[in-house]
């Protein structure tokens, strides 16, 4: 198992190795230190996260390793054996085999074991990164957050996207334009694009919009860079890039850092509108519902329109209400003129 360089702080990308622990052919136990490394602003020793035997080390002391890079290598000790047939009975009742070595000494796995264990669970040991998401949003709970919604009318900006997808080779999607709405309207409300720490406000000069993406492995939120200095279709090229990546379980650190506010997409499972939670420490985040229909009367007649409700959750620390409300307005008014989404914007 290779062992890499965790993320030690937000704006931290690298650290340098001061001392190793352990030598090669050593015997590690699992949470026991491995390292020490050091940074501009914190000293830090790095657990193993396995038990095992130092098989390699590729980070020798005072070399410099980014965040993310591999530091060593364990070769895990296999206490157990377990024949394909239990291995298949585990998939068919939805157990996880590590979850059950977790009460059993060593030894041979059995059928009777899985039985045993498929009848006596009563929970889901959560995953790393389902234990991350669940701090989070303990920490995104405590925040004194507001929360507005608006209507949007995209009857038209729908039509001109159909008519772009026939000369466009992109994948265009209504997505891509609300990116942009949003960065543009930061530009106006430059409160919505900061960071709140420490009790003070920090104002972030480059607009990077974060996109909730949901995968088997947890919720991940890669970042589009600079969105105030892209067009619509610069910024389609970058979300269908990153959107591959997921899917592929490719992502890496860089591609997650950096956001200064966040999107996330309900309609793409159905929903109508949600309030999602801040991404600490940003101070808001946006949610968008699914495409749907809505019959109006206007003009002396009624009409069949699509409409998509945008919410806002922002913190009320650092925004009051009728700023958010008017940062909405904005985009509000930006997806629904031409002038803007078929002007210098795409």
């Amino acid at each position: 198992m290779k062992i890499f360089l965790p993320k030690l702080g937000e704006s931290i990308l690298s650290a340098t190795v001061v001392r190793w622990f352990k030598k090669v052919g050593d015997k590690v136990e699992k949470d026991e230190p491995l390292l020490e490394v050091t940074t501009e602003k914190v000293t830090s020793e790095i657990p193993s996260p396995v038990e095992g035997v130092l098989k390699e080390i590729i980070a020798f002391e005072n070399s410099e390793v980014k965040v993310g890079e591999v530091l060593a290598e364990i070769a895990e000790e296999e206490k157990f054996f377990v024949s394909p047939a239990v291995k298949r009975l585990a998939e068919e009742k939805n157990i996880s085999l590590e979850e059950l070595k977790k009460i059993k000494a060593e030894g041979r796995i059995t059928k009777k074991d899985v039985e045993e264990f498929a009848s006596d669970k009563k929970y889901v040991e959560m995953s790393f990164m389902r234990k991350a998401i669940a701090k989070n949003m303990e920490l995104a709970n405590n925040i004194p957050t507001g929360y507005l919604i608006t209507e949007v009318d995209v009857t038209s900006l729908l039509k001109f996207i159909q008519e772009k997808r026939k000369k466009i080779k992109d994948r265009l999607t209504i997505t891509s334009f609300i990116i942009k709405a949003i960065a543009d309207s930061v530009l106006s409300f430059k409160y919505l694009n900061s960071f709140f720490k420490e009790g003070k406000i920090f104002l972030n000069e480059e607009v990077n919009v974060g996109i909730a993406v949901d995968t088997e492995e947890g919720l991940f939120v890669p970042v589009i860079k600079s969105c105030d200095k892209k067009t619509v279709l610069e910024i389609a090229k970058d979300v269908s890039v990153i959107a591959q990546k997921a899917r592929d379980k490719k992502l890496e650190i860089k591609d997650m850092e950096g956001g200064t506010i966040t999107i996330s997409n309900f309609g793409m499972g159905g929903a109508k509108i949600g309030i999602p939670l801040i991404k600490i420490p940003e101070v808001a985040i946006i949610g968008v519902g699914a495409i749907m229909d809505k019959v109006v009367f206007k003009e002396d007649k009624f009409l069949s329109i699509k409409i998509v409700n945008i919410s806002l959750s922002l913190d009320h620390r650092v925004i009051d209400g009728m700023y958010g409300s008017n940062f909405l307005k904005k985009i509000k008014n930006f997806l629904e003129s031409e002038e803007f989404y078929g002007g210098d914007a795409f």
